[in-house]
């Protein structure tokens, strides 16, 4: 079929979308070009971590906390060297465990020691955590700590 201009109406030249704020060409669907889209959202999540500096600063979220560092210190404090095996030393732990959970999952760390997610991506990257939790991380990495050592 073809329309009264001599082409066919299936390839119609569709005119040049431009950018609303620079007059760059722009992608469909959007009234901006691709730099203003990049401003844009460096504003935008530059005002979402504002908002989150503020609302983890909120006395709720400063009592929950204060509650873990509670907990944690009470359990510092309770834990007992003696109660940890005696071959089980900061260089075992380097040498057999820290290797092996490098490629465990943050989410399964984070489960384990009932810690945070960045706390446990810092376990996997290299971080040397308590000894108190030095065990657990052992038996999670596969290591049958009666059996073989």
């Amino acid at each position: 079929m073809r329309s009264s201009g001599g082409r066919c109406a299936s390839h119609t030249v569709k005119p040049t979308r431009l950018c609303s704020v620079y007059g760059a060409e722009r992608n469909t669907g959007s009234i901006i070009c691709i730099c203003c889209l990049k401003d844009a959202n460096i504003d935008r999540l530059t005002n979402i971590a504002h908002l989150g500096r503020i609302s983890s600063h909120a006395p709720d979220a400063e009592a929950k906390r204060a509650a873990t560092q509670q907990i944690n210190t009470k359990a510092v404090r309770n834990w007992k060297s003696s109660d940890q095996l005696t071959w089980l030393t900061e260089n075992f732990y380097i040498e057999k465990v820290q290797p092996i959970l490098a490629s465990t999952p943050n989410s399964s760390i984070t489960k384990l020691l009932n810690v945070s997610r960045g706390y446990a991506g810092n376990i996997r990257k290299g971080r040397i955590p308590h000894p108190r939790h030095w065990q657990a991380l052992a038996e999670l990495a596969g290591l049958n700590l009666a059996r073989d050592y």
